[in-house]
């Protein structure tokens, strides 16, 4: 699969989701198994310490993000 297009970046005290640069090929970490190619780092905050680190394509950080209470918005996905 060819290298993503969102470009979401958000921190606050919850997590912290920034772009993986493009020189960076990883393939996504959500469970079970996913194929894509990651597009952003999610470092999950606990407190004051990191609890996880996550490298996540564009579909599963969308996913993530609205569960999590953070509405993204992608004209590939929700179109007016």
């Amino acid at each position: 699969m060819g290298r993503a297009n969102l470009e979401f970046t958000h921190a606050d005290d919850r997590f912290v989701a920034t772009p993986l640069p493009g020189q960076t090929a990883r393939h996504c970490t959500a469970p079970p198994h996913c194929d894509n190619l990651a597009s952003h780092r999610l470092v999950i905050r606990t407190g004051v310490s990191v609890s996880d680190v996550e490298l996540l394509c564009d579909e599963h950080m969308v996913e993530w993000a609205d569960e999590h209470g953070t509405r993204i918005t992608t004209a590939n996905r929700w179109s007016r």
